[in-house]
């Protein structure tokens, strides 16, 4: 079985459309590149804000309470907010 030899534009529409695939695939292999980046830079500003609250003589027990002191005042805010909300829905009713 013998088969027909391309023609130069053949040849090239299929080279063209190589190139086409080949560039998405890099773009989308860029993104994920990038996405990993961003989130591996957010994770070391993370590291780096921890320790430089030990570095200011600031124990480990110390930022674990500080952080809880800040969850349960934010959980006080959400109840607070969820109380105004069941009040005001009462107004509705």
């Amino acid at each position: 079985m013998q088969t027909e030899p391309e023609t130069l534009e053949e040849r090239m529409a299929r080279l063209e459309g190589q190139y086409h695939a080949l560039s998405k695939e890099l773009t989308d292999n860029f993104k994920t590149v990038q996405d990993t980046l961003n989130t591996m830079q957010k994770q070391v500003e993370a590291i780096h804000t921890v320790k430089g609250g030990l570095l200011r003589s600031e124990t480990l027990p110390d930022v674990l309470k500080r952080m809880d002191d800040q969850l349960q005042q934010m959980s006080k805010q959400v109840v607070a907010i969820s109380n105004n909300l069941q009040i005001d829905q009462s107004k509705i009713r």
